[in-house]
This record gives C-alpha cells, structure tokens and sequence, in this order.
C-alpha cells in the first residue's frame, strides 16, 4: 500500500510539466524592408529582413518595424495554452497536483512564432496602407 501511494504521490508531482517546459520560445520575425529595424516590446531586436530572438512565451508580444520611407507596421501576438499547458490541465483531473503547472511560464505559448511585417512606403496612399493591414 505505500508503494502505491508513494508511486501515486510521485507521479502527481511531476505531471506539473510546465514548470519543466522552459519559459521562453524563439521568435522569427521578417520584414519586406531591408533597412527595417525590428521592435518586440519596444526594444531593438534586429535589423534588415529578419530578426530571430528569444522572449517569454508566457507574455504577449507586440512587434513593430520601421524603416526610412515607410510607415511603421505593428502586429500584435497573443498566448495560449501550450500542449503541456493542457496535459496539466488534464492531470489535475487525476491528481489534483498538476494544477500548479499553470502557474509556470511553461504553460502558455505565443499564437505565432514565425511573424511576417510588410512595411508600406510612406508616400503610398492611405487606403493602400490600411487595405494590406486588413488582408493579414
């Protein structure tokens, strides 16, 4: 009986995933500009075409890019519930324990990792400017 329990117990403390998950996520981020500097959370993260970075994948993340000519474009990405997010979720049905990992950062996810940022020149006409912000 206590080998049982002490298998039970062990078992529903580690199934709080999240906590091992990590709690940042690489992010890509590419523009159509080869001048363009790149901004996650206001701060510089890359220049030119493409950026890659790390950042909390526990957070929102607001992205923005802007070049000489261009007006700047801005995308804003959101979390989710990652896959171990949900298998926390899942377990605490079983054991109550897993519940926790929600709290870790291991537990979100951003909606998109891979960004795309189309920069549209500045003397364009506004409608132009707001019909490709729309298509995304």
């Amino acid at each position: 009986m206590k080998k049982i329990l002490a298998i039970i117990l062990s078992v529903s403390y580690l199934s709080a995933c999240s906590f091992l998950a990590g709690g940042k996520q690489n992010v890509t981020v590419m523009t159509n500009v080869p001048t363009a500097e790149i901004y996650a959370n206001g701060e510089v993260v890359g220049h030119g075409t493409s950026a890659k970075f790390r950042t909390k994948r526990n957070e929102n993340l607001e992205i923005m890019a802007k070049a000489d000519g261009y007006r700047p474009a801005y995308k804003s990405i959101d979390t989710k519930l990652s896959a171990v997010g949900i298998l926390d979720l899942a377990g605490f049905f079983v054991f109550l324990l897993p519940i926790f990992g929600l709290l870790a950062p291991g537990s979100k996810t951003l909606t998109d990792t891979n960004i795309s940022v189309e920069l549209v020149p500045a003397n364009a006409p506004l409608a132009a400017a707001e019909t490709e912000t729309e298509q995304e």
